[in-house]
């Protein structure tokens, strides 16, 4: 999925991390900031490494996921209020191509960055009606540590 235009090598440090190292720093940059990414419906969380980084005792707070808006009326496949909304349920990364383009009529799919360690926002209030929000697949999460090695 991430070895476009070099190799790859992939391994287990416990305790459900794992450990990538690219040969292509493009490859790399992809892989942190491309995503988010899902394997099978389970997002994979991916994060520079730390040196210090411990399996056994660190822990992943954060995670970027699809977030749908459920029957959102087209007035509002706007891209500052789907902004707005976004950042009511965490920090946006992007907005789906075809929700940006107004090609999505009965849903709109935002991607944020979700604060594990807080509740996650079940519905938000939009002109005084409240409406629901769908997270994609964040029933499981794998983590992994990327790296670079020239």
């Amino acid at each position: 999925m991430w070895a476009k235009t070099g190799g790859v090598k992939v391994g287990d440090i416990g305790n459900g991390y794992c450990q990538v190292v690219f040969d292509s720093q493009l490859d790399h940059v992809r892989a942190l900031y491309g995503g988010p990414w899902t394997i099978d419906d389970h997002y994979i969380v991916s994060e520079p490494w730390r040196l210090d980084f411990d399996p056994d005792y660190d822990s992943i707070n954060h995670i970027s996921a699809w977030v749908r808006l459920p029957r959102l009326p087209l007035a509002y496949f706007d891209e500052e209020i789907l902004v707005d909304i976004g950042n009511r349920l965490g920090k946006v990364h992007k907005i789906d191509y075809n929700t940006a383009n107004g090609f999505r009529g009965n849903y709109a799919w935002i991607c944020v960055e979700i604060d594990l360690r807080k509740k996650m926002v079940s519905k938000y209030r939009l002109k005084r009606r409240f409406r629901r929000v769908e997270y994609q697949g964040l029933h499981v999460v794998c983590f992994l540590w990327a790296i670079w090695q020239p």
